[in-house]
């Protein structure tokens, strides 16, 4: 088995929104409809502007009751602007999410988001007067908001099928492909978005969407209503198994409120500013807040990686820097004893010299006795004496017979 194979497969990590703050949106999208059931009601008071009584009034009681019959255009004000820019922020996050990531489906589902909250501030303007329009307001709203989200949910759902499709042309390597994708979904996005608004701002004669007293008070809303539900129980799951995070799985979340705030408008909605009118901006906020929570708990998951890649680098380098020390130190010991048998083999050498020196001297002195005991066996020999000595073949010389 190799080592490959001996090594254990690391546990997959579930990528989620933390349970209690999923919690805590249930509880936001169900909360509204539960303080009605208290008696507790969020339609904004309408009352019309006698001009002939406020004609009569000092000028503090004429502001009063000009607040008051306007106080719905202010709390659609600050729902509008809220929602459009909680969709710029959006936007902004995942620009820079895809800047550090390269994660392509980021920005171009941002960029659906944005062209939906530039359409909620349009209706905005268009119910402050700050804009000129030829319809009648009345139907304009209503219909604007039913159209934007019907763009929001069409858009959604075509963005992630897209990535869900596998085409080779999502397939952009590098920095300019990439880039290119989403400057040509961003334009295509926003040019849908401004014909949309165009058409809603020049149309004098806007089809009616609002019937008070049906059981459905709004059944443009129905449609859009319809594609959330198949977006969170269908698609946005399987793109989340594709492509794992925070921001994925907060899309799935954000259905939520998307899903409660349709039926608060199709099913209660019945004039502009009522009841559940206001209680579906408000949620409307609210969906487009949890993508961006998404964006920054992913933020907070990367950094926390990065911050445990750099602990484990540097535990390695740390690792590798005593391994070095010692490395060298076992180094240095080597190259002592290296040294220490060089020395011992130059001793020994000098030693084995001395050695045969002595026996060579050794050897001549032992050939120099045997000359002389020749020499003196001869002289014996000459003198008719015996051989003091053996020969040299080890046998002992006899004296002649003569003597």
């Amino acid at each position: 088995m190799s080592l490959v194979d001996q090594k254990q497969t690391p546990p997959v990590r579930v990528i989620k929104m933390p349970t209690p703050l999923v919690g805590g949106i249930i509880f936001l999208c169900a909360a509204p409809f539960i303080l009605n059931l208290f008696g507790i009601h969020f339609g904004s008071e309408l009352r019309s502007l006698d001009l002939s009584q406020a004609a009569s009034l000092n000028s503090p009681e004429t502001e009063r009751l000009m607040f008051q019959a306007l106080s719905g255009a202010f709390h659609h004000t600050l729902f509008g602007w809220s929602a459009f820019f909680a969709a710029i922020f959006t936007v902004i996050l995942a620009f820079t999410y895809y800047g550090a990531t390269r994660e392509i489906t980021t920005p171009i589902i941002a960029i659906a988001l944005l062209c939906s909250g530039c359409m909620d501030a349009f209706q905005t303007l268009a119910a402050n007067h700050l804009i000129s329009v030829a319809g009648d307001l009345r139907n304009l709203i209503p219909f604007a908001w039913a159209i934007s989200q019907l763009f929001n949910a069409l858009i959604l759902i075509g963005g992630v099928s897209l990535f869900l499709s596998g085409r080779k042309f999502l397939a952009l390597e590098g920095e300019t492909g990439g880039l290119a994708f989403v400057s040509i979904a961003s334009g295509a996005f926003g040019i849908i978005a401004y014909l949309a608004i165009h058409i809603c701002a020049t149309s004098e004669r806007l089809p009616e969407t609002q019937f008070t007293g049906s059981w459905i008070t709004r059944p443009w809303d129905i449609a859009p209503l319809i594609l959330y539900f198949f977006a969170g129980l269908i698609l946005l799951p399987r793109f989340y198994k594709k492509h794992p995070s925070v921001f994925s799985y907060a899309l799935i979340v954000s259905m939520i409120p998307q899903v409660v705030t349709q039926i608060h408008m199709a099913f209660g909605s019945s004039a502009l500013y009522d009841n559940n009118f206001n209680i579906a901006n408000f949620l409307k906020i609210v969906s487009y807040l949890v993508p961006m929570a998404g964006l920054i708990l992913d933020y907070v998951r990367i950094y926390a990686e990065a911050g445990q890649r750099a602990s484990s680098l540097e535990a390695a380098i740390s690792a590798l820097e005593k391994n070095k020390a010692a490395a060298e130190t076992s180094k240095a010991q080597a190259e002592q004893v290296l040294r220490q048998t060089q020395a011992g083999r130059e001793e020994l050498k000098k030693a084995n010299q001395e050695m045969r020196r002595i026996n060579r001297a050794a050897i001549g002195r032992e050939e120099r006795m045997v000359e002389l005991k020749k020499t003196i066996n001869q002289l014996s020999k000459e003198l008719n004496k015996p051989a003091p000595f053996e020969s040299l073949d080890g046998e002992h010389e006899e004296p002649d017979s003569k003597q």
